[in-house]
C-alpha cells in the first residue's frame, strides 16, 4: 500500500519538473520574440555586425570566399559558415529588395531565427545532460542552464544564459553548441559502423560553424575515447576516426580551409589527429601504473568527502552568499560608475563584461556551487568527463586570470573555455536537485536559482536606459545607410570602432575597423596599418600630410565618416583598443577643428547629424589640396575658433567685428549642437549649402557650452535667419544686409 501510494507523489514530482522547465523555455521564447522586434542584438552588437554583412553578401554570392569588411586580396572571413550560408539563402528568398540590402531587416531576421537555435541547442543540453544523469535530472538542467552563470548579466560570445541567448541565439556558435554535444551523445551511445559514419558529418558541421566549439568537442571526445578504451579498446579506434572524417568532411567547404584556420590558431589539424589516436593508448599506459591506482583512490576519498551530508549545506549557503554579494556589489556599481563628460551612460556597470573586471566571471559560478556535488556523485557512477570538462575549463580560465594579473600573459581565449563550463555545471546542479539531498541545502539552491532568475529579469529590462541596451534606441551609426548611398565604387574610412558598423549599415567596404573583428595576422597588419593613415590624418601637420591624404584617396577611400565624439589620438590600433572611453578631449579642439578642415577641403559635406558628420571626397579636390598646402593645413582655421569666441563671449562692437569677418572669410551658415555632452558642444560654420558640392566646411568644437552659447544664439538671431531648429541643433544663414 504504501508503494501504490508514493507513486503519485513521485509522478507529481515529475510532472512539476517539466511543467518548471516548459515554463521557463516559454519565457525565454516570450523574450527572444521581444528581443527581436525591438532589435536587442543591433542594440548589443557583439558579432552582429559580421553576421548582417556576410548574410547578405553570402546571399549574392554563395560558396564563394569573402570578407565582411575588406576588399581585394586579404584572405577569408572564417565567419562565413555553413550556417550562415543557410541563413544567407533564407533571407534572399524572403527579402523585399532583390539584393537583400536592409541592415535592420536583416538583424530582426536573425533575432526569430535566435528562437529555433536556442531550443535546438537547449534540446540538445536535455540529451547530453538525460545520457549521463538521467531525463529527470536533464529536464532540470535546461532551465537551471539559463540561470546558472550570475547573477549579472554579460556580454560575451559563448554566454548560454537567459541574456546570451537573447542576443546571440542565432550565432554560429550557439547552433555548433547544439551539434556539438549532439555528436558527443551520438558517439556515446551508439557505437555501429552506420552510426559512426553518420556521426561525421555533425562533428565536421560543428567544426566549421564555430572552430573553437569544434576544437572543444574533439578535445571532449578524446576524453571520451580514453574513458571508453578502458572497457572495450576497439573505443581507442573508433572515435578518432569518427575525429579524422570529421576534419576530411570540413576540407571540402569552399569557403575557407579548416586547416589553415585550425594552424593559425595554433591547433594544427595533424596534432589535433593524432592527439587524438595517441592519447587513449597513454591513457591505458598510465592507468596501469601504481601511481595512478594510488592517485585513483585518493580522489575517490575526496570525492566520497564532497558528498556528505554536511558539505551540500555548506555549499549551497556559500554559493548564495557569494551570489548575492555579487548582486549587492552591482547595486553599489552602478550608482558609482563615473558618468556625465561625454560619458553618457554606464553600461560597463550593469554588463560585466569589461578586460579589467573579467576575474569576476570565475565568482559568477557561485550559483551552480552544489553542481559539483552532482558532478562528484556522477563521477563516482562512471560519468567521470562531465567532472573533468568542469574542472578543466575552471582551471584554464583561473591560469587565463592569474596569468594576466602576475605577469600580463595569460592563456589565449581562457574565457571562451570558462565559458563552455556552464553546460556540465547545469548538468551537476540537475543531477543533484533530481536525487535525495539535504533539504536545507535543496531548499536554498532553489531559492538562489529564483532569485537569481527574478534579478536578471529585472536588470535585463527595469533599469534606466543609461544602464540597459533591452529595448532602447539603436545606435545611430546602424542609420548611416540613409546618408551613405549602397555599392561597391570605393572604401569608407573612419575610427576602427564606427568602422564596425558601416559594412553592415552601408553595404560598403572600409579602411580599417577594430582588430578584435578579423581573422588573420594578415589582416590584423592591415587595419593596423591603415588605421595609422586614419590617425595621421587627424593629428599630423605639415608637408607629410599630403602624402597621407593621396595614399588614402589610392586606396580606394571615398567617403569619410567622422565621428564627432571619437578620439583618432592614439597612434597605433592598440593603443585605441586599450583606451576604455576613446573620447574627444577639451585640448583636442583645435585638432577636431583641424581635422573637420581637411575632410572639407578633400571633399563636401554630405551629412551633418549630432554623431556623424559625413563627407564625400572628390577627385578634384583631393588634387587640389595635394597642391595647396594652405588648404589641408590651414593657417586660418583657428582664426574661426577666434572669431566664435568673440562673437559668444566678446563686447558688442566686437561681436560685430567678428560678424563681418566670418562673412569675408566665406562662412553663411552657423550650426549649434545643443545635445548636451559637457564640456563640449559642436558648433560647426560652413559656407552654402551643405549638399552643395561647392561647400567649403569649417568645424569647431566649442567648450563650456552654457552662458556664451545663449549669448551666441541671441546674437546670430540679429544678423541671421534660423532655418533649422530641432532638439539637437539649430542653424542659422547669415544675412548680408544685417551682417553690415
Amino acid at each position: 500500500m504504501s508503494t501504490i501510494a508514493a507513486r503519485p507523489r513521485a509522478l507529481a514530482i515529475r510532472w512539476n519538473v517539466a511543467w518548471v522547465a516548459a515554463a521557463a523555455i516559454a519565457a525565454l521564447v516570450g523574450f527572444e520574440v521581444w528581443a527581436a522586434l525591438t532589435g536587442y542584438s543591433l542594440r548589443v552588437i557583439g558579432d552582429l555586425p559580421t553576421s548582417v554583412a556576410l548574410v547578405r553578401t553570402m546571399g549574392l554570392h554563395p560558396l564563394q570566399a569573402q570578407h565582411p569588411f575588406f576588399s581585394g586580396q586579404v584572405g577569408v572571413s572564417y565567419h562565413s559558415t555553413p550556417y550562415l550560408q543557410v541563413l544567407a539563402l533564407i533571407w534572399h528568398a524572403i527579402a523585399a529588395h532583390p539584393s537583400g540590402f536592409d541592415a535592420i531587416g536583416i538583424g530582426r531576421f536573425l533575432g526569430f531565427v535566435a528562437i529555433p537555435c536556442s531550443l535546438f541547442t537547449l534540446w540538445a543540453v536535455w540529451l547530453y545532460a538525460s545520457l549521463l544523469a538521467g531525463r529527470r535530472a536533464a529536464t532540470i538542467a535546461v532551465p537551471v542552464l539559463l540561470v546558472v552563470f550570475g547573477p549579472p548579466l554579460v556580454i560575451w560570445t559563448g554566454d548560454l544564459t537567459f541574456n546570451g541567448f537573447l542576443y546571440t541565439g542565432a550565432y554560429p556558435v550557439t547552433f555548433a553548441t547544439g551539434l556539438a554535444l549532439i555528436t558527443l551523445v551520438v558517439v556515446t551511445r551508439r557505437h555501429s559502423l552506420l552510426a559512426s559514419v553518420a556521426t561525421c558529418p555533425l562533428a565536421a558541421l560543428a567544426l566549421l560553424d564555430d572552430q573553437f566549439i569544434g576544437l572543444m568537442m574533439v578535445g571532449i571526445l578524446t576524453l571520451q575515447a580514453c574513458h571508453a578504451a578502458t572497457r572495450d579498446r576497439r573505443e581507442a579506434l573508433r572515435i578518432p576516426l569518427i575525429v579524422t572524417g570529421a576534419f576530411g568532411l570540413a576540407l571540402l567547404w569552399p569557403d575557407f580551409s579548416i586547416m589553415t584556420i585550425f594552424r593559425l590558431q595554433g591547433a594544427p589539424v595533424p596534432v589535433v589527429i593524432v592527439g587524438a589516436y595517441l592519447a587513449p593508448w597513454a591513457w591505458l599506459a598510465i592507468m596501469r601504473l601504481r601511481a595512478a591506482a594510488l592517485a585513483q583512490r585518493a580522489l575517490d576519498r575526496i570525492l566520497l568527502a564532497a558528498s556528505k551530508p554536511g558539505i551540500e549545506t555548506r555549499l549551497a549557503v556559500g554559493g548564495a552568499v557569494v551570489a548575492f554579494a555579487l548582486a549587492l556589489w552591482q547595486l553599489i556599481l552602478i550608482p558609482l560608475y563615473p558618468t556625465g563628460a561625454l560619458l553618457y551612460n554606464n553600461h560597463p556597470a550593469l554588463y560585466w563584461s569589461s578586460q579589467s573586471g573579467q576575474w569576476r566571471w570565475l565568482l559568477m559560478f557561485a550559483t551552480g556551487t552544489v553542481g559539483l556535488i552532482g558532478l562528484a556523485r556522477l563521477y563516482r557512477e562512471h560519468q567521470p568527463h562531465p567532472l573533468a570538462w568542469f574542472a578543466l575549463v575552471y582551471g584554464i580560465g583561473l591560469l587565463g586570470i592569474g596569468g594576466y594579473y602576475a605577469v600580463h600573459l595569460g592563456v589565449p581565449l581562457w574565457y571562451r573555455f570558462l565559458y563552455t563550463g556552464q553546460i556540465p555545471l547545469a548538468v551537476g546542479v540537475g543531477y543533484y536537485l533530481s536525487r535525495p539531498g539535504q533539504p536545507v541545502a535543496q531548499g536554498v539552491t532553489l531559492g538562489l536559482l529564483l532569485f537569481v532568475a527574478a534579478y536578471k529579469i529585472v536588470t535585463l529590462t527595469d533599469l534606466s536606459p543609461t544602464l540597459r541596451f533591452f529595448n532602447t534606441p539603436l545606435q545611430p551609426a546602424w542609420g548611416l545607410s540613409k546618408v551613405l548611398p549602397p555599392g561597391s565604387n570605393g572604401l569608407v574610412a573612419s575610427d576602427p570602432s564606427t568602422s564596425y558598423f558601416i559594412p553592415a549599415a552601408t553595404d560598403r567596404k572600409v579602411l580599417t575597423v577594430t582588430t578584435g573583428h578579423v581573422d588573420t595576422q594578415q589582416q590584423v597588419n592591415l587595419a593596423s596599418a591603415h588605421y595609422l593613415l586614419v590617425h595621421r590624418l587627424y593629428s599630423d601637420s605639415g608637408p607629410e600630410i599630403s602624402a597621407t591624404v593621396r595614399e588614402m584617396w589610392n586606396l580606394g577611400v571615398r567617403y569619410f565618416v567622422l565621428d564627432k565624439y571619437t578620439t583618432l589620438r592614439p597612434p597605433t590600433m592598440q593603443a585605441f583598443r586599450n583606451l576604455q572611453i576613446a573620447v574627444v578631449r577639451p585640448g583636442e579642439v583645435a585638432t577636431m577643428q583641424r581635422m573637420t578642415y581637411r575632410l572639407g577641403q578633400m571633399g563636401h559635406l554630405i551629412h551633418n547629424g549630432y554623431e556623424f558628420a559625413v563627407y564625400a571626397l572628390s577627385r578634384n579636390a583631393v588634387q587640389h589640396a595635394l597642391t595647396s598646402t594652405t588648404t589641408i593645413a590651414p593657417s586660418g582655421a583657428g582664426t574661426i575658433g577666434d572669431l566664435l569666441h568673440v562673437l559668444s563671449a566678446g563686447s558688442d562692437a566686437a561681436a560685430a567685428q567678428a560678424e563681418r569677418a566670418l562673412w569675408t572669410l566665406g562662412v553663411r551658415v552657423l550650426s549649434i549642437d545643443r545635445w548636451y555632452i559637457a564640456p563640449l558642444s559642436g558648433i560647426t560654420a560652413y559656407s552654402g549649402n551643405i549638399t552643395s558640392t561647392q561647400s567649403e566646411t569649417l568645424n569647431w568644437l566649442y567648450p563650456n557650452c552654457d552662458g556664451s552659447c545663449q549669448t551666441l544664439q541671441t546674437r546670430l538671431g540679429a544678423v541671421s535667419a534660423r532655418i533649422y531648429d530641432d532638439s539637437h541643433f539649430i542653424e542659422y544663414r547669415l544675412k548680408p544686409s544685417l551682417v553690415g
